[in-house]
């Protein structure tokens, strides 16, 4: 049971750092070139229809999300466990 419990917190961690990446993030069409995802769009879909469009911004923008996430969470863990293994005294002296 507390390996479970662990992974479940593992688990809801990355996603709440997921939410809030996505919320400092903000709107993909800010951040993602209209050029870019029309040649992502007739690559994909054959097309660069509008919907075509708002279906390439969504991915982009979550792959970008989910990407951003893992990169932070990877390294939130490794910190941990660095920690954890050589006690928090040393971890000032990195």
């Amino acid at each position: 049971m507390p390996g479970f419990v662990r992974r479940l917190v593992n688990f809801l961690f990355f996603i709440l750092l997921a939410i809030g990446i996505g919320r400092l993030i903000g709107d993909p069409y800010k951040y993602i070139n209209c050029d870019f995802s029309a040649s992502v769009a007739n690559f994909i879909y054959d097309g660069a229809s509008r919907e075509d469009l708002d279906d390439v911004y969504y991915d982009i923008n979550y792959i970008v999300i989910f990407s951003l996430a893992a990169l932070i969470y990877f390294l939130i863990i490794r910190m941990a466990q660095y920690a954890r293994k050589n006690g928090f005294s040393k971890v000032d002296n990195i």
